[in-house]
């Protein structure tokens, strides 16, 4: 019955109306529908489906969303979703087309939602995988967002030789152990950069101290502050000053 008044109807309140009860449809069915309607029309029913049940309607709004990303455009797509506040999905919508597309903001899009939901792992894999995304962009967010495990900036700063604006980020937000992670995991080509970079940083920020060698060495991860390398570089640097 709902089907049959789907198919009869063309004023947009009556389609509204019906088109709201998706479990009273199999869902291709649905999705197919769509095609019959222009795409003001399809944003309009696919906001409504939202407002009238987000728990319910979300994943064949998402189903959709993804088979008319082209024809609706992803920037309503996304600002759509948004203005319902559903990160999770902002990140399965554009999980589904993240890969086919080059557009800047579709990646940073991707990152942001899978920050948010908490799929770090992911995060990581387009960080590093993703030839598309704006560079500052990402960082400074990534920066911003306070995680917990702080691989992603450091796969983008890597990526992109940020070393520097990386190692003054960690040592900063007091997250100098993950320097490790980064010349242990990451790359270890860089061990010279980041313990030269942790050493300058330690010594500015020591500098109205009267602080000896050992003082500075306390104030690297463990690992790094044994390192032959520091003990090289410290020489090098106390020859010059």
């Amino acid at each position: 019955m709902q089907r049959y008044a789907l198919e009869q109807y063309e004023d947009l309140a009556d389609i509204k109306c019906v088109i709201v009860h998706t479990m009273t449809f199999p869902v291709e069915w649905l999705t197919n529908y769509f095609s019959c309607l222009t795409t003001e029309q399809s944003m309009a029913c696919l906001q409504e489906m939202l407002r009238v049940n987000i728990c319910q309607n979300l994943q064949v709004v998402i189903q959709i969303a993804t088979k008319y990303s082209d024809i609706l455009g992803p920037v309503k797509l996304i600002e759509m979703l948004e203005s319902y506040k559903t990160f999770e999905g902002v990140y399965y919508y554009l999980g589904s087309i993240a890969n086919l597309s080059t557009d800047p903001e579709v990646h940073f899009k991707y990152i942001q939602a899978a920050t948010r939901t908490g799929q770090i792992l992911e995060v990581e894999h387009i960080c590093r995988e993703s030839n598309y995304y704006n560079l500052e962009k990402v960082k400074n967010f990534l920066k911003e967002a306070k995680l917990g495990d702080q691989l992603p900036p450091i796969i983008v700063c890597n990526r992109f030789d940020f070393d520097h604006d990386l190692v003054l980020y960690l040592y900063q937000n007091n997250l100098i152990n993950f320097t490790e992670v980064y010349v242990q995991r990451v790359n270890s080509i860089r061990t010279p950069q980041v313990v030269g970079g942790l050493l300058d940083e330690a010594r500015r920020f020591l500098a109205d101290v009267d602080c000896d060698e050992n003082t500075i060495r306390l104030s690297l991860p463990l690992s790094l502050a044994t390192s032959p390398l520091t003990s090289s570089y410290m020489k090098s640097s106390n020859a010059t000053d």
